[in-house]
């Protein structure tokens, strides 16, 4: 059930998903760090597949044929890469990309590991070895599961989204990002100055309890695919808790809706709502804390 909830959701907004370049877009693949067994394995199954065919890493060199991969690390959820590869079309309608559902089933292979990165080690240091890589796979689908996925069984598609999550940044990629950066802070700047004036219209209705029924309203439209019906979590957090994963405080809450989180599929509003909705949301929130509803999901983030 979580599951067809999740690609419903994204189905709906998975264009704004990639157009976003707000303040959360990140690329954590642009430190280099050594790349661990099950991202290993990983790179074998991008090349056994042929994503290079169609699959550039290098922004410059991308066109209509070359799908830049340039920076693509951390910038998506472990959850969305899970169902993209499945199935690209019920995320992304118009995508040219074809099924990888066949790594969904397939088990990683002991012998395949062995030859590429064992060759030489006692039969003690393999099993060690392969028990690292079962491990590494396993916390995989443990942030699928986290996410707001079913835990999926340790398979291939577990190693390549291991890889795909580390593809650092370019110099030139990480150049254009800044560029993209200042652009979006430069069209945010009103939007900012209701955020942080607090006799801005946003932050006078989100304290107004008159603005509650119309943020509810808002809400239950919008934001109910992710959050549920009581605000109390479903793909994205509870939001009735006192935990939170991005900050608490009206300013805070304001930037999450307007920006969004791409990386953990919510998506950017401020081309969907007015400063007076807006206003009309951060005031039904406020509402709702403390409210505990039955099923509320588990707290994520930090006490505030």
């Amino acid at each position: 059930m979580k599951s067809s909830i999740f690609i419903l959701t994204l189905l709906s907004f998975s264009a704004l998903l990639f157009k976003n370049l707000g303040p959360s877009t990140i690329h954590a693949g642009s430190v280099h760090q050594p790349k661990s067994y099950l991202v290993l394995y990983g790179e074998k199954v991008y090349e056994r597949e042929a994503c290079a065919s169609c699959h550039t890493q290098h922004v410059e060199r991308a066109d209509e044929q070359w799908i830049s991969l340039d920076g693509i690390g951390g910038k998506y959820s472990h959850l969305w890469l899970y169902y993209y590869l499945q199935d690209p079309r019920q995320i992304i309608p118009e995508s040219m990309k074809p099924s990888y559902a066949h790594l969904h089933e397939a088990p990683m292979k002991s012998e395949m590991f062995f030859r590429m990165f064992a060759k030489k080690a006692s039969p003690e240091n393999r099993d060690t070895l392969w028990k690292q890589l079962e491990q590494e796979a396993q916390g995989v689908a443990e942030m699928i599961e986290w996410q707001g996925g079913e835990r999926p069984k340790l398979s291939e598609v577990l190693a390549l989204i291991a890889y795909i999550d580390q593809i650092p940044a370019s110099p030139e990629m990480e150049r254009r990002d800044s560029l993209a950066r200042l652009e979006f802070l430069s069209e945010n700047r009103p939007w900012e100055k209701f955020i942080q004036n607090s006799d801005s219209l946003v932050r006078v209705l989100s304290q107004d309890t008159a603005q509650v029924k119309l943020g509810q309203l808002l809400f239950e439209r919008n934001c109910t695919p992710c959050h549920g019906m009581q605000a109390q979590g479903i793909i994205g957090p509870n939001l009735t808790d006192a935990y939170w994963l991005h900050g608490s405080q009206v300013p805070e809450m304001a930037r999450t809706i307007l920006y969004g989180v791409p990386q953990e599929g919510m998506i950017s509003w401020q081309s969907l709502l007015s400063p007076a909705e807006l206003g009309a949301i951060l005031s039904y929130l406020l509402s709702v804390r403390g409210t505990a509803p039955e099923g509320a999901k588990a707290p994520q983030g930090v006490k505030e």
